[in-house]
């Protein structure tokens, strides 16, 4: 018996041990493992790459492409509550097929990459907006990529693309049906497929292992170097687009750190912009979302209510102030704030931008206009969890 195919396969796998050891110690060492809380959260994220990396390069095949789900058990990379994230890995100059249902999204996007979006390395090779989407009656759609595909529901992949991303993106969170996205390889649905040799499996093997790597320290580190040291505390940053850096064209975001104890809270304003789409959403300091089914960390501008000077304020508190735009930080005192505003050609007026400061809580009350009007129930912010945890596990469909 010929023991080198198994030789090389347990030698990948034997990488993949010392990668992830070495992700561990890593971690260990970056700011955000200095606080217990932070560091718990820490080993999470460790977790999730590990999962990230496994259904990325184990179970991913551009040839029998399925979207591998970013929900809410893989948090990361700033994941925003409001959004139901797919990716599948792809051939460049490739024809693929792309099709579904909008459901309750209030938008639907599509964007081809080189590597895995938001990483170090991401190249962003094309992307399609919701209005540049046909959707029939009932709201269906199919969207083809190939090498020579111009026009509406359409995108050109181009030889160096390897991963295309979808976004459903919700400003309201209902019991309705949330929609589906699907792909196929244009002309292989249902072509035969053959056991891959050991040596193809070996490298699955590797690119895991690199991925769960890098994965693990780049976002805090990210978040240490990219925003913490911006700003102090309780502060944002201007509005900026991160299209030039592979994002979102027409995506405006503002983001910012929020440091908090049990007598002050932060107070973020986003006064009225004409964008289709609004968030804001809590992180931690590895980047990854807060629990946001069975807690208020992320509002919508729908889920927002308006002051009555036509702000939105939003309240960042490690205790219930029982106003209704509470936004729970579930015990993580130190944390990301992120904020988006989609469909912008540019950026609002400066007197446009989000700004925020830090409250005494027994100063809640001078400080929002209408405060006392705008007050829920404890009954109230029970029914409003249920609602956000029904509408998350239709979404994910478990």
């Amino acid at each position: 018996m010929n023991d080198e195919p198994t030789e090389e396969l347990a030698a990948a796998f034997a990488y993949f041990i010392d990668q992830a050891v070495a992700a561990e110690q890593a971690l260990r060492q970056v700011d955000a493992a200095r606080d217990p809380i932070s560091a718990a959260r820490g080993y999470l994220h460790l977790g999730r790459q590990v999962l990230s990396a496994m259904e990325n390069h184990l179970l991913g095949d551009p040839d029998q492409p399925r979207f591998r789900i970013l929900d809410d058990r893989v948090r990361t990379g700033g994941d925003n509550p409001d959004q139901r994230y797919g990716f599948a890995p792809i051939r460049g100059g490739v024809e693929y097929e792309i099709w579904g249902w909008k459901g309750s999204a209030a938008r639907v996007e599509v964007q081809l990459y080189q590597r895995e979006p938001y990483g170090a390395e991401d190249v962003s090779l094309g992307y399609l907006s919701d209005e540049e989407i046909d959707y029939d009656a009932d709201g269906q759609f199919t969207i083809r990529i190939g090498p020579d595909r111009t026009g509406r529901s359409a995108l050109a992949n181009p030889p160096e693309a390897t991963i295309v991303q979808v976004r459903q993106i919700y400003d309201r969170w209902d019991d309705t049906d949330p929609g589906a996205m699907f792909i196929d390889r244009y002309g292989g649905e249902g072509a035969a497929t053959s056991a891959e040799p050991p040596q193809a499996v070996a490298q699955r093997w590797r690119l895991a292992a690199d991925d769960l790597r890098a994965s693990v320290t780049c976002w805090p580190e990210l978040v240490h170097h990219g925003i913490e040291a911006a700003l102090p505390p309780n502060v944002l940053l201007p509005l900026r687009t991160p299209a030039g850096k592979g994002g979102v064209r027409g995506r405006w975001i503002s983001l910012g750190q929020y440091d908090i104890d049990e007598d002050n809270c932060l107070v973020i304003v986003m006064p009225p912009v004409a964008a289709a789409y609004q968030g804001a959403q809590l992180a931690d300091r590895w980047f990854a979302s807060l629990e946001y089914a069975s807690a208020t960390s992320s509002l919508s501008g729908q889920q927002a209510v308006v002051a009555p000077d036509g702000n939105r304020y939003l309240v960042v508190a490690l205790t219930d102030p029982g106003y209704a735009n509470w936004m729970d930080p579930t015990g993580v005192a130190r944390g990301i704030v992120h904020l988006r505003y989609d469909g912008l050609t540019d950026a609002p007026p400066q007197a446009q931008h989000p700004t925020a400061r830090l409250v005494a809580l027994e100063q809640l009350a001078t400080a929002i206009p209408g405060f006392d009007e705008q007050q829920i129930s404890a009954a109230q912010r029970n029914q409003q969890r249920q609602e956000r945890r029904r509408h998350v596990r239709r979404r994910f469909g478990r």
